[in-house]
């Protein structure tokens, strides 16, 4: 009888631990998602700010850029 309470102790030792172990597994999971979430709307302004240079240097070595002095843009 004494062996089958140790083990039984035993085995709610390791479920409690696993317990815990899912736990910080699942708040690490959501702190990483916060950090891809952020990582990804830095890129997404990278993005559109490289690409409204590259229309700038384009559009002014097409020569636009006179054509919006003209109209005062």
């Amino acid at each position: 009888m004494d062996d089958l309470e140790t083990r039984l102790a035993k085995t709610e030792w390791l479920i409690e631990r696993q317990d815990q172990n899912i736990r910080e597994l699942y708040d690490t999971t959501e702190d990483m998602k916060k950090c891809l979430n952020g990582i990804h709307a830095v890129l997404i302004q990278i993005k559109w700010f490289v690409l409204g240079g590259a229309s700038l240097f384009f559009a002014d070595h097409l020569g636009l850029g006179h054509l919006f002095k003209i109209f005062g843009v």
